[in-house]
């Protein structure tokens, strides 16, 4: 009778849904937030039946997110909106979004019992997805997603610290140990324990199988490193007594007796599931803490002057592989990104607002950064001041050749390299585009190689990188401008795993530091510049990798980078 009030559609709703006719429910509660979407209790209800129902997840996500916005604050409705948001989110894929959420909300209702319930199933769901990964071999990416939820979940924190040490990565496990709080000295005490009788029982597997001198030397860094821990200590002097006596038996390690508090189901459940995953290890040379802080991250030097109009791209291509296009991923070019936008800004005096970034840039984003080979005005075109702006462009990602040898692409993370003609950015058409740009000024670095190869592994299935046809990736694009680029035509561009950086990257940051000034007048020219990485890059890439990498810039190398503070 009253089908037009939307109160009524909500009141159906919810006696469809109390009397177990949940699809129903959704019908009406859906229609009464199409009426009225300005009331969170609807808006929470609707979306917490839609979860129990397995609806659409980011028609869901959208109805949690507007009750959480409306709702958070109010004493009765916010625990129920925020948790359901986080419900939504991690029925979404967003499960470190979802820690994030349902964290806040207790901190703001520490007393809720059901939010303390629901933080625990999403921890557990999280770290269980993560497992799954490794299973499937995807450990790289594993590890990444238990790394980014560790500061928010214990238990992540935990399992990420044990699968590292289960995939022989004992060193940085126990460093990131070290680094996270916990809920009490007993929780610490359980993976510090278990990481130690991994390690221990790893570096006798290494004497028993011939290697007694790395295996003692290694023992000894590591107990020196921790000198508190008498098991790290009697495990070295247990080698060394086995190496002087010319013996192998060595007594596997065990746990010490601690008192410790009961280990939660979820903690039970988690170790069990991660025996028996094979994880392929990292060479032990290339292991690098991740939380050792690196002085070229952390020493960004002042430049002088400002780009009051200057504007920036940069573009940080690392998650190729989670796709599934067989595309490897690019380490630290997430890192490197966030590190060159830091220079950007201090350094060489772009404003942060004039400086667009993209993380993992799909193909639509790079055409509608750089536009299209009818339309070059971008939303880059839609920042400059014509004749006032300098323009600077960083992208570090994968490139990649034409199956013909007749241009290099720009590969975006939802590529199909088998057909990067039609699903890559043309090179040339980021040149032709820029040069239509009405700047004061260009600045290109490219730190991509375009032979077909990588360093995490080559691009095309079944050919060989030798086999591909290359032409050159750099050309002049105008007057004032230049373009930097990582590596030769048919070379690789290496990582620097120590630095955890790209090593183009790494060095041309530390070229800005002051190191390429070779006049020492604080004023660091594309010349200085060229010059000190065409010194620094091609050896350090020999001796990491046993590659050749040399840089190739073309352009006015008369122009200044930066003029730094004295």
């Amino acid at each position: 009778l009253c089908d037009r009030d939307p109160r009524y559609k909500y009141n159906l709703g919810l006696a469809y849904y109390r009397y177990g006719n949940a699809q129903e429910a959704e019908k009406y509660l859906a229609a009464a937030v199409k009426q009225d979407g300005s009331r969170a209790v609807w808006l929470h209800d609707l979306a917490s039946v839609m979860l129990e129902n397995g609806s659409n997840s980011s028609k869901t996500l959208k109805y949690a997110e507007k009750a959480y916005r409306l709702g958070k604050d109010d004493t009765t409705l916010g625990p129920l909106v925020v948790e359901t948001y986080a419900r939504a989110q991690l029925a979404s894929g967003e499960g470190l979004a979802a820690i994030k959420v349902i964290n806040s909300g207790r901190s703001s209702w520490p007393q809720d019992k059901s939010l303390k319930r629901i933080a625990g199933e999403i921890e557990k769901e999280y770290v269980r997805n993560a497992i799954l990964l490794m299973k499937k071999g995807e450990s790289a990416r594993a590890f990444k997603v238990l790394e980014e939820a560790a500061i928010e979940s214990e238990l992540a924190a935990k399992t990420w610290c044990l699968a590292l040490s289960k995939a022989g990565r004992g060193s940085e496990a126990m460093q990131a140990a070290t680094s996270f709080k916990y809920s009490q000295p007993s929780v610490y005490d359980e993976v510090w324990d278990a990481l130690v009788v991994t390690e221990s029982n790893r570096l006798f597997a290494d004497f028993r199988a011939g290697k007694e001198i790395d295996a003692m030397m290694e023992a000894k860094t590591i107990s020196e490193k921790y000198p508190t821990d008498r098991k790290l200590k009697a495990a070295y002097d247990d080698l060394f007594n086995a190496f002087r006596n010319d013996r192998q038996e060595l007594v596997v390690a065990k746990a010490e007796p601690r008192v410790r508090t009961r280990k939660s189901a979820a903690d039970l459940d988690i170790e069990k599931s991660l025996d028996g995953i094979y994880v392929k290890a990292a060479a032990p040379a290339a292991a690098v803490s991740l939380k050792v802080k690196i002085d070229l991250d952390e020493n960004i030097p002042h430049g002088r002057y400002e780009r009051e109009y200057g504007v920036a791209v940069v573009i940080g291509n690392c998650r190729y592989a989670r796709q599934g296009k067989d595309i490897p991923d690019v380490k630290y070019a997430d890192r490197d990104a966030f590190i060159m936008k830091k220079y950007l800004i201090k350094t060489m005096g772009f404003k942060e607002e004039n400086i667009i970034c993209y993380d993992d840039a799909s193909g639509s984003d790079l055409r509608t950064v750089f536009g299209t080979p009818t339309d070059h005005k971008g939303r880059l075109y839609n920042y400059i001041r014509a004749g006032k702006s300098d323009v600077f462009v960083y992208y570090v990602g994968h490139g990649a050749p034409g199956k013909q040898g007749d241009a290099a692409f720009l590969v975006p993370v939802d590529a199909s390299i088998d057909y990067i003609a039609s699903s890559g950015y043309p090179v040339n058409q980021l040149y032709d585009n820029l040069n239509l740009l009405p700047a004061k000024s260009l600045m290109v670095v490219l730190d991509a190689c375009f032979s077909g190869d990588s360093q995490g592994g080559k691009l095309f299935d079944n050919i060989s990188p030798g086999m591909v046809k290359n032409i050159n990736p750099v050309r002049e694009i105008g007057k004032n401008s230049f373009v930097l680029c990582g590596a030769d035509k048919d070379q690789v561009c290496a990582w620097y795993p120590q630095m955890r950086h790209s090593l183009l990257t790494y060095y041309f940051l530390e070229g800005l530091q002051g190191k390429a000034d070779a006049d020492s007048d604080n004023k660091i020219t594309v010349a200085e510049m060229g010059d000190w990485l065409k010194s620094e890059v091609p050896y350090r890439a020999r001796r990491i990798t046993g590659r050749e990498q040399q840089p190739q810039i073309k352009g006015n190398l008369n122009m200044v980078l930066v003029e730094l503070q004295k």
